[in-house]
């Protein structure tokens, strides 16, 4: 039998853990702190009314915005249960509601203040047109079609790897952006 050992992910005093109960759910890895890093700088001076993390995986970036940010609610969500049982294992916060299932359908209709989402950003050839959830078809969809889940100066958070870059901008997105980090990964 294949076993995995229980992994613990600490940055800036916020931790998660990581078990074999987490089935088919990415463990936070160097990304995912790059990524909190870079989130620290928005959440820092400003208070965020709603939240919302689409595709939470572990846990790890909405219980860092639940400790480091000044927030009243959070919407956890992810298509896999097992990534929304990593999230509930590791945030025990009343501000948090989970949910299993298509986040942006969830959302329609609906505004925030912060939207962050890490998303798998590794394209696959016609990932876009055969599930647009898996490899950049969300990370595209929230570039250019973000805004109308934002309420007025709303925020996105999100990661564009060079390996997609090219693909996702590949028209103007209507949003302003920001750069918050670069990263280079081996």
């Amino acid at each position: 039998m294949f076993s995995h050992k229980t992994r613990i992910i600490e940055y800036d005093g916020v931790s998660t853990f990581w078990d074999y109960s987490h089935r088919g759910v990415w463990c936070p890895s160097i990304d995912t702190i790059f990524f909190a890093k870079c989130l620290k700088k928005v959440i820092k001076s400003r208070k965020f009314s709603k939240v919302v993390e689409i595709g939470c995986g572990s846990g790890f970036l909405s219980k860092f915005v639940l400790q480091k940010g000044k927030i009243n609610s959070i919407l956890i969500n992810d298509l896999n249960q097992y990534a929304i049982k990593s999230a509930e294992d590791n945030i025990k916060d009343k501000r948090a509601e989970f949910f299993v299932g298509n986040g942006m359908e969830l959302i329609q209709n609906k505004k925030f203040d912060l939207m962050i989402c890490n998303p798998p950003y590794v394209p696959r050839p016609n990932s876009i047109d055969d599930n647009p959830y898996e490899g950049i078809g969300l990370l595209t969809h929230l570039v250019h079609e973000g805004q109308k889940y934002l309420h007025k100066n709303g925020i996105i958070v999100t990661n564009i790897s060079s390996l997609c870059w090219d693909i996702v901008m590949s028209k103007k997105p209507l949003m302003k952006m920001t750069i918050l980090g670069k990263m280079k990964v081996p």
